[in-house]
């Protein structure tokens, strides 16, 4: 069976006194099946869809997001945030 994350409620702060858009992540998966418990199994790396005005502590993606596919017996680990797009004037 394959399962695909669900990403959704993101807290991003950006305290830089510039704004971004289309935050880079990496999602790191682990295993909860027999043998590999806890275990990092697979990875995957996709954009958040969103803007980060500058000096802001805000919630995004309410609605959800879709990224990656895995095994049922895949959960999510962390976030890793590989970047960011400035937006400038």
């Amino acid at each position: 069976m394959i399962r695909v994350a669900i990403f959704s409620n993101f807290e991003i702060e950006n305290s830089a006194d510039i704004a971004y858009k289309d935050v880079k992540v990496k999602a790191y998966y682990y295993s909860t099946f027999p043998g590999s418990v806890g275990q990092i199994v697979s990875s995957t790396s996709g954009y958040l869809p969103v803007k980060a005005p500058l000096n802001s502590n805000k919630t995004y993606l309410k609605n959800g997001l879709t990224m990656g596919a895995g095994s049922i017996n895949y959960r999510v680990k962390y976030l890793e945030v590989l970047g960011a797009t400035p937006l400038v004037d």
